[in-house]
């Protein structure tokens, strides 16, 4: 079962801040990676070298690679959601609230597309 939760799932060896702040680095630098790769062609190493961990550790924040990109795809859809609610805060017209709907999908990412094929293939394998 996976780690959404920003809960630690292994702290051994972190303080609470350092645990915080290197799984927000996990994630940011996941995330910038997904921009350039598709997530089957990104390592652990590839996530945990600039954050200056050993792949071992990445254990200690998340249970796997899909998992990390779980709490990502989360995080994505939140922000994207937000981003909808606001492009829509002052519509009163549905019709030009379906414009401003349709303009505002439209920034949804490529690489989530990508990335929800990944999970759901990944997920289907195991």
């Amino acid at each position: 079962m996976g780690n959404y939760s920003d809960e630690p799932r292994d702290r051994r060896g972190f303080s609470a801040e350092e645990h915080h702040r290197i799984r927000e680095h996990l994630i940011e630098t996941a995330r910038e990676l997904l921009f350039t790769y598709r997530p089957e062609k990104i390592t652990i190493t590839d996530i945990t070298e600039p954050v200056g961990i050993g792949k071992g550790s990445f254990y200690r924040f998340f249970d796997s690679k899909a998992d990390l990109y779980l709490v990502l795809l989360q995080r994505e859809i939140e922000e994207f959601v937000e981003h909808v609610r606001s492009e829509l805060s002052d519509v009163d017209e549905p019709r030009r609230g379906s414009n401003d709907y349709s303009g505002a999908t439209l920034n949804l990412p490529r690489k989530i597309h990508s990335f929800v094929g990944w999970l759901s293939r990944t997920t289907i394998e195991n």
